[in-house]
């Protein structure tokens, strides 16, 4: 490995473990997400910090995206540490995507479940609409 192999493999480490620490943090927070959905104080903001927590990843990725195009174009291949950092990344990103399935089952279980009264809800109001409307055409 040349020295800009290095040096780029040096940076691409250090910015996939940053990644892997914000890919954890996300992680805990999607666990936590579905139970918080069950809380309307709660679930909205859990879910803002994990969409800014996903946004700081992208800005990372990006950050280091010319980096690894050139490391990649130049042929190089991951040493011990970067491949084990990438593994653990692909992981995590693996169980996010899972955290994320499970809650929007869990999002559409209740959507589902609320149509009935949401529909049921709306009619009254209209019902009521209609009703008021009816009593001031005759008061008139």
């Amino acid at each position: 490995m040349n020295q800009a192999e290095h040096s780029s493999e040096s940076v691409l480490l250090a910015a996939y473990t940053a990644m892997s620490d914000r890919y954890a943090r996300a992680l805990a927070l999607a666990n936590g997400l579905a139970d918080a959905f069950h809380q309307p104080d709660r679930g909205p903001a859990q879910l803002e910090q994990l969409c800014a927590v996903l946004d700081d990843v992208a800005a990372m990725e990006a950050g280091v995206r010319e980096t690894r195009d050139h490391w990649d174009a130049a042929g190089s291949r991951p040493g011990a540490e970067l491949r084990d950092t990438l593994d653990q990344v692909a992981r995590q990103i693996a169980q996010l995507l899972e955290l994320v399935r499970s809650v929007e089952r869990v999002a559409e279980s209740q959507r589902t479940a609320l149509e009935p009264q949401i529909d049921a809800a709306a009619l009254s109001h209209r019902m009521h609409r209609a009703y008021s409307s009816a009593m001031e055409s005759r008061e008139s």
